[in-house]
């Protein structure tokens, strides 16, 4: 047998082992207790937290189980220049609109990847999360409730957003 027909045996062997790999990864995770949980960006997230909620947030009607309470821009000047508490101001709007103009203070999180880097960032599921979108179009809200959902329970949207913090005399990049 010359060397490719060993090669092209070979294959099959591979797909199999791993094919075997990869069920029994599956196994072991729904063993342990693993929540899968497809994101709206199409990802899928692995957890081995129990979930705080046992619904995952889509329609309207499934958003009204959570509220999220708002806080002015004012307000969070004042908890953002306090020492006492911890603080994620988050920018929850995508990287185009937040290279128009952003709070010094706020740290760019695209409402598309919340859910699968907000863990890495806020790793304390009792921090105080501010999040920011454009304007009162509502996916501060949502991204709030999404973050309940997923277990954080400090949690309040920024009235007027953007435009809100721009127009209430605080400084940012070209606000």
């Amino acid at each position: 047998m010359s060397a490719e027909g060993a090669v092209l045996l070979c294959w099959p062997m591979i797909f199999t082992q791993l094919a075997l790999t990869v069920i029994l990864l599956f196994v072991i995770c729904i063993f342990m207790g693993a929540r899968w949980k497809h994101c709206h960006n199409g990802q899928v997230l692995i957890s081995m937290q129990k979930p705080a909620k046992p619904w995952i947030l889509g329609s309207e009607a499934e958003l009204q189980r959570v509220t999220v309470p708002s806080i002015t821009p004012q307000e969070l000047k004042r908890l953002l220049a306090s020492d006492g508490q911890e603080v994620a101001f988050l920018d929850i709007r995508e990287f185009g609109e937040y290279g128009t103009g952003h709070p010094f203070q706020s740290v760019n999180v695209p409402f598309s990847l919340l859910e699968a880097q907000i863990g890495e960032l806020v790793p304390r599921l009792s921090t105080l999360l501010v999040v920011m979108d454009s304007g009162d179009e509502g996916r501060a809200r949502r991204s709030g409730q999404c973050l309940a959902e997923l277990g954080y329970s400090n949690i309040a949207w920024l009235e007027g957003g953007a435009a809100g913090w721009r127009d209430g005399g605080m400084a940012g990049w070209r606000l």
